[in-house]
This record gives C-alpha cells, structure tokens and sequence, in this order.
C-alpha cells in the first residue's frame, strides 16, 4: 500500500501511505535519525545511536562481514526491547505493527538509556582524553 513519493536525489526516495512516511536515505543520518519515529537499521552503530536516542529499531542483518545474522542477534540481546530483529521479508509486517501498537516513546527512551547511558558520551570521551594527554605531558 506504499506509494513512491519524489525522489530527493539519488540518495534518497520517499513512499507514503496515508499520514505515514518512509524515508530511504544514505545522507543526512542525524538528521533523519531525530525526524523519526521508527528507524531500520543494518549497521551496528546506527542501531545503538537510534537505541540511545529512545528509538524503536527494526534491525535486518545483511550478508557483510560485519552486520551478520549472529552480530545483529548479539546487539538485539544486548540492546533490548527497542531492538526488533527481522527477515527483510517481515519488514512491511513488523512497520505494521509497531505503527498498530502504538507509539509509546517513553519505553522506547528509558530502555535506551538504560542500555546506551545518558546523552554526551563524546564530550565526556574528549575530556577524559584531554586530561590523560595533560597528565602524560606532565609525567617526566
């Protein structure tokens, strides 16, 4: 029931059904990431940034060396009930339900902090480097 909406470029396509939208995209991460409501995912650290953003993800293991099927089962275990691993054959199926299900953000948000930790890990990961560098200048 989803039709192909205007191409945003070659790297990006839109389909509609209804009020809903699915945006396909190779650009443009973060900011898609915060517009959406349901995010799929086939990388590993795009599923954990989705997680830690209180994001449910519907995961599809590839046949790369990196996302397989026992890594994204592993990540599913460790990320918890945000994490919904799928054949790519169940996608429309699961997009039904977890639009039919409702949108309930907060379960989605306490899980991910849970799992992911609070918001500012790079900053927190940059002053932690910053001050082992002082202190090795300092060491004679």
């Amino acid at each position: 029931g989803w039709s192909a909406g205007p191409d945003l470029d070659l790297s990006e396509t839109m389909y509609d059904q209804g009020q809903s939208h699915l945006l396909l995209s190779f650009h443009r991460f973060r900011e898609y990431l915060h517009l959406a409501d349901i995010v799929i995912a086939m990388a590993g650290t795009a599923t954990e940034q989705a997680v830690g953003l209180g994001k449910p993800v519907i995961t599809i293991p590839g046949e790369g060396p990196q996302f397989t099927p026992q890594f994204a089962a592993l990540q599913a275990r460790h990320l918890g009930r945000s994490i919904y691993l799928r054949d790519p054959h169940q996608l429309p199926a699961s997009l039904e339900h977890l639009q039919g299900q409702g949108y309930h953000p907060q379960q989605w948000i306490d899980n991910g902090r849970c799992r992911m930790g609070p918001p500012g890990a790079a900053k927190r990961i940059a002053h932690c480097l910053q001050h082992q560098l002082q202190l090795a200048t300092m060491d004679p």
